[in-house]
């Protein structure tokens, strides 16, 4: 251009320049509106607005000429606006990245509108209605190249069988090439179609947990009254709610949903509850429930916590409401999981499977754009002497005080754009250290050299021989052989 500038500046005029152009690239500009003024370029066969501020265009002003049309990383919201006069040469239209929802979106693909389309790119969008999608696209008789991945209907489990089986022409999908095996394979899925369930299956697992610190070894040895202290552990994520009656259990592992709100979470450090509530129990008669029966029902299913009926004050009222970690709290329309609480070990396996049967795609596909939180919880039970004024025999069992020990993200969206797995391990750091390692150490040699001088013979209860095969396990890690 710039050397016929140079050559001939006389034949730089309007007419020249709209008849020049045969591709024009208007990107990341903030373009909110294409007007008629666009029919000047008589030769335009390429036309990218991609990633501006279109909610919409009226197709009279598109050049009749295009070939090309993009339009990704817009605002648009329906197809029914490029319906009105499209252009009848174009080729390929790319509306992926937009707002394209609703059943109606079906209506505006068929060969009534684009009979010369090759190309088509619906790609994360909210479309949700495959079968009606197909049933037009199927009309289309030049289609070759077809993009649905990040809608919600792309997150079926026979997406991709389907799509195939109904577009015999079709030669790639979702940027994999559709192989003769591949629609050998899923031939006659079509004729059944209205027989497959509209939801989608997703199935979480989670394996073992390494590194854990032995809090234990840092408690002093209990008395003959106790107090008796134990810990758990288990792993949170959050995920959307399943709907009723679904995929409440698979593989014989029920899941344990977890309500974080209603129960005792510290941040950082362990401050018991109880102290709180003995101050209360004599001015508010029978005072706080909470035997471990009955808070295991509360975290379950979701009901509140009991407090006293009386509070002296705000303030006092206020001492009463738990500490929240935030990395316990699900987002906004999740529901947080839990794996099976277990003890303590170098390696505490969860062997946890969850299958999870969703009906609301659109809110699948939101999800999985957000990613879950995974957590490693620590709970600890303390059990005490009651009163004096009760039985000294019957011990009393505290809130058990809950402490996140880290969380992190886990990364889902590459299941919109394909991908059939994300496998990710969780590396929170080590947890363990120098010290709790000696401490630990130690304990075990302590009891080794009891045990020993007690001449502890093999008992005939399955709760001991559970114990000596885990002593044995132990034993046979450090090296050492076991006399039972």
């Amino acid at each position: 251009m710039k050397e016929l500038a140079i050559r001939n500046p006389l034949m730089l005029k309007d007419t020249f320049f709209y008849s020049y152009f045969r591709s024009l690239r208007v990107v990341d500009k903030q373009v909110s509106l294409v007007d008629k003024d666009l029919l000047k370029f008589l030769n335009l066969e390429e036309l990218v607005l991609s990633a501006n501020q279109i909610k919409e265009i009226d197709a009279v002003n598109l050049p009749p000429t295009l070939k090309v049309l993009e339009l990704y990383g817009n605002k648009i919201s329906s197809m029914e606006c490029l319906c009105a006069s499209p252009p009848p040469r174009l080729q390929h239209l790319g509306l992926g990245h937009n707002k394209l929802q609703g059943h109606l979106e079906s209506l505006y693909v068929t060969s009534d509108h684009w009979p010369n389309l090759i190309s088509l790119d619906l790609s994360f969008n909210d479309l949700t209605d495959l079968p009606g999608m197909l049933a037009s696209l199927a009309t289309l008789p030049r289609l070759r190249l077809l993009l649905l991945q990040g809608n919600p209907l792309a997150l079926l489990p026979y997406y991709r069988g389907l799509t195939v089986d109904s577009l015999a022409r079709l030669c790639v999908l979702d940027d994999i090439t559709v192989s003769p095996s591949e629609k050998h394979q899923f031939r006659g899925l079509s004729h059944s179609g209205d027989l497959l369930a509209h939801v989608a299956q997703l199935v979480v697992t989670i394996g073992d947990v390494k590194g854990v610190q032995d809090t234990s070894v840092l408690d002093p040895e209990p008395g003959p009254q106790g107090p008796f202290i134990t810990y758990s552990y288990y792993v949170t994520y959050d995920f959307v709610e399943d709907e009723e009656g679904e995929g409440s259990e698979y593989g014989g592992v029920l899941a344990e949903i977890v309500r974080p709100l209603l129960s005792t979470v510290q941040l950082g450090e362990d401050v018991p509850k109880e102290e709180v509530v003995e101050e209360h129990e004599d001015s508010a008669g029978s005072g706080l429930t909470s035997q471990s029966g009955e808070l295991e029902t509360s975290l379950a299913s979701g009901g509140s916590e009991p407090l006293p009926g009386v509070a002296d004050s705000a303030e006092e009222l206020a001492k009463l409401r738990p500490r929240i970690d935030p990395r316990l709290c699900p987002s906004p329309g999740t529901v947080l999981f839990s794996t099976v609480h277990k003890p303590w070990t170098d390696v505490i396996p969860c062997d946890y499977k969850m299958q999870h049967t969703l009906k609301d795609l659109v809110a699948l596909k939101a999800f999985l754009l957000a990613g879950t939180t995974v957590t490693i919880v620590e709970e600890k039970e303390q059990k005490g002497p009651k009163k004096k004024k009760e039985l000294p025999k019957e011990l009393r069992q505290d809130p058990p005080i809950l402490r996140v020990l880290d969380s992190g993200l886990v990364v889902l969206e590459p299941l919109l754009a394909g991908e059939p797995l994300v496998s990710e391990v969780c590396n929170f750091g080590v947890i363990c250290t120098l010290e709790t390692d000696r401490l630990t150490s130690l304990r075990d040699s302590k009891t080794k050299s009891k045990k020993a001088k007690k001449g502890l013979s093999c008992p005939c209860t399955i709760c001991d021989v559970r114990h000596w095969l885990f002593v044995k396990y132990r034993l046979t890690e450090l090296g050492r052989s076991s006399n039972c």
